[in-house]
């Protein structure tokens, strides 16, 4: 499947769900940073999320501009997922190259809601999603590359949510690999329309080849309206022997 296909179809579909629109809803997106949180899209919505990553390591730099997520809400606990990606561009001792990523579709099921009453038990989605080889030759994994992952939140009953993903992924390196990623954000509400946050993230190979890696990043969102988010992150490699560091700006807005 083309990547102009893909997009044409869930462009389709997604315009099929706003014919019964749901109220707008609390906004939360799955930006800026790695962690993915379990709250859903209204019934009924879309949402749109996109944004431009720099990422810079030693003899190389890595832009990613894109980044798009369309979630629309199908049912009071299900979200479509459809990832269009990014145009990336690699400079590596001093030679250009670029082109499109692999595109991936997936769908988000609320397990369990928030609750003020017992908040030792977090809020839970499971999210799964696949790739569709749709990238640019030296972008592309040249097959479906599976993942599952639950996203959990905990509420602390002040300005502090706690958030967590835990996830596996097959054949993201080659054929037979195994990827197991978790991270863990706290995030502060600073007020009404701004919020920080600070997160861990770790990717650990399993099976089969590639190498781990482990991160830190930090930044914040800014609500302009009730129903769309600009925001913007920065991050570091924690692991010696890959040092680099990333920055990153995004938008997200839903109808």
């Amino acid at each position: 499947m083309k990547l102009g296909h893909a997009l044409a179809i869930s462009s389709a579909f997604l315009t099929g769900c706003v014919h019964s629109i749901a109220p707008a809803g609390t906004f939360v997106s799955d930006r800026p940073g790695f962690s993915d949180g379990p709250a859903i899209v209204p019934v009924g919505r879309v949402q749109l999320e996109t944004g431009y990553t720099y990422n810079h390591s030693p003899g190389e730099v890595y832009h990613s501009l894109g980044e798009i997520l369309l979630r629309a809400g199908i049912a009071n606990s299900l979200e479509i997922r459809a990832h269009a990606n990014s145009y990336a561009i690699r400079v590596a001792d001093s030679e250009n190259s670029g082109g499109l990523e692999d595109s991936k579709i997936g769908l988000k099921y609320r397990l369990r809601n928030e609750s003020t009453e017992n908040r030792l038990l977090p809020a839970l989605s499971v999210i799964g999603a696949t790739s569709i080889p749709t990238g640019s030759a030296g972008l592309t994994t040249r097959r479906a590359v599976p993942e599952v992952k639950i996203a959990a939140n905990w509420l602390t009953g002040g300005r502090v949510t706690i958030v967590g993903n835990s996830g596996i992924a097959w054949g993201g390196t080659d054929r037979h690999s195994i990827n197991f990623a978790q991270t863990a954000a706290g995030w502060l509400s600073i007020s009404q329309s701004v919020s920080g946050f600070v997160e861990l993230y770790s990717n650990s190979i399993v099976r089969g080849s590639g190498l781990d890696s482990r991160a830190i990043d930090g930044g914040f969102t800014l609500l302009t309206g009730s129903r769309a988010q600009l925001d913007a992150r920065v991050g570091r490699s924690i692991k010696r022997d890959s040092p680099g560091s990333f920055f990153g700006l995004g938008f997200a807005r839903r109808w």
